[in-house]
């Protein structure tokens, strides 16, 4: 639905609630991707969903270690573009970020600070580490 740009209300709604009770599960089947990609469609939907963000920070922040670059980038894209900042798990995605930083693409390393940018979280860290790894995927390809 959020790629042909299809907005469905009751639709997301359902599907808002019944996330969010899965994700409340322990045993709960949801992992990085499943939580990246989520967040991308409402806000790629431009639909502000407070609870399902929250809860799908509060699930993120306990399994941030499944992230790949990608999800990362992802997620934070999304959280920007729905202007929901969430101060625990921007610090540990900046931390997470850092540490595979040179597995980020050219997009994922744009969407982050894109992100971080938007929301006006400042990580001097992140951000050297970002710029770092920017100039030597520049160097690398010669553009």
């Amino acid at each position: 639905f959020a790629t042909l740009g299809r907005l469905d209300l009751k639709l997301l709604a359902a599907i808002s609630a019944a996330s969010i009770s899965k994700m409340s599960e322990c045993d709960s089947e949801f992992r990085a991707q499943e939580y990246s990609n989520m967040a991308w469609a409402f806000a790629k939907l431009g639909v502000k969903d407070l609870p399902l963000l929250q809860s799908i920070s509060a699930a993120s922040l306990a399994i941030l270690a499944e992230f790949d670059p990608q999800s990362i980038a992802n997620t934070v894209w999304a959280l920007a573009k729905c202007d929901f900042g969430h101060g625990p798990l921007f610090d540990a995605i900046a931390a997470a970020s850092i540490a595979q930083i040179t597995e980020f693409t050219p997009q994922d390393l744009a969407s982050t600070v894109w992100a971080f940018s938007v929301l006006k979280v400042q990580n001097d860290p992140l951000i050297h580490a970002i710029a770092t790894e920017a100039l030597n995927k520049i160097s690398e390809t010669g553009n």
